[in-house]
């Protein structure tokens, strides 16, 4: 059995593909467990925990009970913020958490919290902006300080991009890192950046994007992009081209104006979009809508804020 997480604004709720049953959802919200309503962010590590990041805390989840971690100011070595925007897992398997106070990591052997040390990137806050790549930096970028990389392990800074030429800096929503280039979802369109060699290519170029939700890296050629007011973006790294699944043939399919929070690839590579009165299912150029207002009645909510594809699935 396979599935993949949705994350709304007051539940989760897991979508499960079978042969031998029909597709469904499995719902969990606040009185299940899970610490707060508002879910930011989830990732799962490499124990197979899925971690949720709540605007109070993170739930860690074993596929039956929540575990969960807040901040207490009488515990210095808590979680030192309260809303936990991103996550990334370090290859030590730590977790490297971007929320409202900064930068901070979880160590799972001693269940303790603890602010970088880094003085370039110390007060600053970082919202979503944090991945890791291959060789497990984390790249963190803000308007700020710009676009970081530092080695975990040291704590010192390898990179710091303050310039990309061709574009400005600070149109740069996302992005993610593969060998030595950043794709970046940006105001001006979609752009590859090697920052070794310093050398732009834009591989769609488009006159104002609004900004880019969410982005995840599929596998080692797609990677996914979800802009708010026009649409998803699925990215092919290998062939540097992709295509569009624009936000006006999304409203036109299920009949209602919405707003795009996230976007990804399922294991039978059709394209899951959460958007603000539910979800969406595109495979073959069919469009299926689970929403909280349909007869089937499939969740509680409506607002679907995150889609993450779980391990199971690759």
């Amino acid at each position: 059995m396979r599935y993949v997480l949705l994350s709304f604004l007051v539940y989760i709720s897991y979508f499960l593909y079978s042969s031998d049953i029909d597709n469904y959802f499995i719902n969990y919200n606040k009185s299940d467990g899970l610490v707060h309503k508002t879910v930011n962010c989830m990732m799962q590590d490499r124990d197979g925990f899925l971690w949720i990041g709540t605007s109070n805390g993170i739930s860690r989840f074993d596929g039956y009970s929540f575990r969960n971690f807040k901040h207490d100011r009488k515990n210095p070595l808590s979680l030192n913020g309260i809303s936990v925007l991103g996550m990334v897992e370090g290859k030590d398997g730590r977790l490297w958490l971007s929320t409202n106070v900064g930068i901070e990591y979880f160590d799972k052997n001693t269940e303790t919290f603890q602010l970088s040390s880094i003085p370039e990137i110390k007060d600053n806050k970082f919202d979503r902006n944090i991945y890791i790549d291959e060789r497990g930096l984390i790249w963190i970028n803000n308007s700020n300080t710009n676009i970081i990389a530092f080695d975990p392990k040291t704590q010192k800074i390898q990179y710091h991009i303050t310039n990309i030429p061709g574009i400005t800096i600070s149109s740069v929503y996302q992005y993610i890192v593969q060998n030595d280039t950043l794709w970046i979802a940006c105001k001006d369109g979609i752009v590859a950046y090697n920052f070794r060699k310093q050398s732009l290519r834009f591989i769609d170029k488009e006159s104002s994007l609004s900004y880019c939700f969410s982005i995840h890296k599929i596998d080692n050629s797609r990677i996914v992009m979800s802009f708010m007011n026009d649409g998803v973006y699925v990215l092919n790294t290998a062939k540097k081209e992709g295509y569009w699944v624009d936000k006006k043939t999304i409203e036109k399919k299920i009949g209602i104006k919405t707003i795009i929070y996230d976007a990804t690839i399922g294991y039978d590579n059709s394209l899951w979009i959460g958007v603000s009165s539910g979800t969406i299912n595109l495979k073959n150029n069919i469009f299926e809508y689970y929403n909280n207002y349909s007869q089937d009645k499939y969740f509680d909510g409506d607002l679907v804020w995150n889609i993450y594809r779980d391990f199971d699935n690759n």
